[in-house]
C-alpha cells in the first residue's frame, strides 16, 4: 500500500465511502473505541461544498476581513481557529495535529494517505474511483472474494470497530509512537 504518511509525525487515515455511507457515524465509533484504549485522535471533515465557516457580521469575521492571515476564536468551552485553506494540506496537518497519536479524515478521499473504504454492497463501483493501493480496509458485507482488491486489505463487515480499532493500532504501531511522544 502506497501511503504519503512518511512524512507526517503523526498516522492519517482516510475515512470515505459514498454519501450516506455511515462515515461519521464509524468516525464517532473509532473515536471512542481508540480514546477507551488512551490514544489521542484528531479529526478532519473535509467539505466538498464551497461555504463560508465563519460568518460575515461576527467579530472573527471582521478580523479575517480587516487582513488577519490567521483567527482564534476562544470560548470558556470550545476554540475555533480560521484561516485560509492551505496550499499543503499535508503540512498544515502536521502542524496543528503534532501531539495527537492519530487523525481521522473524513473525506479527502484522492489523497494518496491509507483509507478505510465503507462499501455498502449497493454501491459496490465506488471502489473504482480511489486508487486502491492506497486502501487498507474496506468495511462491507460484500465477500471479500468479489472485491477484486490487493491481498493485504482488511475486510471486516460493518460494525467491527474492536476490529477495526486494533487493526489500526497494530498498523500503524500506535502504542509505540505513543510512547515515544511521552519520552
Amino acid at each position: 500500500m502506497t501511503t504519503r504518511n512518511n512524512t507526517l509525525s503523526v498516522p492519517v487515515v482516510v475515512v470515505c465511502g459514498p454519501k450516506k455511507s455511515g462515515k461519521t457515524t464509524l468516525v464517532e465509533q473509532l473515536l471512542a473505541a481508540l480514546r477507551a484504549r488512551g490514544y489521542t485522535v484528531g479529526t478532519v471533515k473535509h467539505s466538498a461544498h464551497k461555504h463560508l465557516v465563519d460568518k460575515p457580521g461576527t467579530d472573527s469575521y471582521r478580523h479575517r476581513r480587516a487582513g488577519a492571515s490567521a483567527t482564534l476564536f476562544l470560548t470558556p468551552e470550545e476554540a475555533a481557529f480560521f484561516t485560509d485553506a492551505p496550499d499543503s494540506v499535508e503540512s498544515f496537518l502536521a502542524s496543528l495535529f503534532a501531539g495527537v497519536d492519530l487523525v481521522l479524515v473524513e473525506g479527502l478521499s484522492q489523497e494518496p494517505w491509507p483509507k478505510i473504504v465503507l462499501l455498502p454492497k449497493e454501491q459496490a463501483d465506488y471502489l473504482l474511483e480511489l486508487n486502491r493501493k492506497t486502501v487498507m480496509a474496506v468495511l462491507t458485507e460484500l465477500p471479500a472474494n468479489k472485491l477484486a482488491l490487493p491481498e493485504e486489505v482488511t475486510v471486516l463487515r460493518p460494525g467491527e470497530v474492536t476490529r477495526l480499532a486494533s487493526f489500526l493500532e497494530q498498523h500503524f504501531g500506535l502504542a509505540t509512537l505513543r510512547n515515544r511522544r511521552k519520552h
